[in-house]
């Protein structure tokens, strides 16, 4: 699971499996699908994770610019 660490090669593990499931309907496993759903959700929970980072920050800084307009606006100083 070591290898998985990066998006690109948690990609590259999911299609490889969905290929073999394609070409190998008659030995897929349960336990080979289950193991591709949990790959399927780690990937989607860790881009949800990601971009939730990246909007509240977005956000932050609306706020910080936001809140400095206002004081310059109202000739305050910045704390």
């Amino acid at each position: 699971m070591k290898s998985y660490t990066s998006d690109i090669e948690l990609l590259n593990r999911i299609e490889k499996m969905k290929r073999i499931r394609r070409g190998q309907e008659s030995t897929w496993s349960a336990g080979d699908e289950q193991i591709l759903a949990f790959l399927v959700e780690l990937h989607i929970l860790r881009t949800t994770f990601f971009h939730s980072i990246n909007e509240a920050k977005k956000i932050a800084e609306i706020i910080a610019n936001t809140n400095d307009a206002m004081q310059d606006e109202k000739g305050l100083l910045v704390r």
